[in-house]
Formats: structure tokens, C-alpha cells, sequence
């Protein structure tokens, strides 16, 4: 369980000590000392034991991570790029010999990689973006 997930209420585990079985939330807060969760839901709010929730909808099914694999290489000027496709080495640049669509580059901060230089060969990496966790 985690904040942002959608939940159901199905025991009577409240601090207040009021049934609310069968309403559906969202997690707001977690107290993993008492293991408790602060659950909003259409006409209020309560703190409820983990284990009297059921998750209807995770936040990660909501907004999966997605990854990106790649290359990253150096031009001979310095300039560090983020190639979908494996670049090859020409005429001080990188050349790429597919489509346009499929052949993106991404320019990258100078500073990342500096063992990349133009000598060396492309590095082939995997990017995985995800949702910011909420504090």
C-alpha cells in the first residue's frame, strides 16, 4: 500500500472506533508504526488499520515506470548525446542509419559520463522513469 492508492474499507479497525466497512478511499497517509493509514473518502476521513483495506487501484497500475534503452556517446566537440540506436563514429559526429522517426538524440548535461570520450565507444544504457514518490 501506498499513498495515493484507491482502497477499500473492509474491516471496522478505525481509531474512532466507527463502522465504514464498504466505503472506498484514498490513502493520504501511512503511520508505519501502528500500521495505520489516513484514508479520505467522500464524506470524511478516518485513520484505519492496513490490514481493514483492500487496494482497488495502485498508483502504479495508475502511472507505470516506463524504461528507455540507448547509447550514450560523445561528439568529437565534447557534446554528449542519448542515441536510441547505436551510433556509429563519423566525420568527427555520430552517424545513425535509420530512419528518421526511430533515430532521436537527446542532448545530455556535459558533466554525466566523463569517462565517455569521442575515442571511446558508445555505452549502452537503460533510463527507467517512474513516479515521484509523495512524502
Amino acid at each position: 500500500m501506498k499513498v495515493g492508492d484507491k482502497v477499500k474499507i473492509i474491516g471496522s479497525h478505525t481509531i474512532d472506533g466507527k463502522h465504514r466497512i464498504g466505503l472506498i478511499g484514498e490513502i493520504l497517509d501511512i503511520d508505519w508504526r501502528d500500521e495505520t493509514c489516513f484514508v479520505l473518502y467522500p464524506k470524511g476521513q478516518a485513520w484505519v488499520k492496513r490490514t481493514d483495506l483492500e487496494v482497488i487501484e495502485s498508483i502504479n497500475s495508475l502511472h507505470p515506470e516506463a524504461t528507455i534503452c540507448g547509447w550514450v556517446a560523445r561528439t568529437q566537440n565534447g557534446t554528449l548525446g542519448l542515441c536510441r540506436i547505436k551510433p556509429e563514429r563519423r566525420c568527427g559526429d555520430w552517424w545513425i542509419s535509420i530512419a528518421p522517426e526511430d533515430s532521436a538524440i537527446y542532448r545530455l548535461p556535459h558533466e554525466l559520463f566523463p569517462d565517455i570520450t569521442w575515442e571511446s565507444d558508445p555505452l549502452q544504457v537503460e533510463i527507467t522513469i517512474r513516479p515521484k514518490k509523495q512524502c
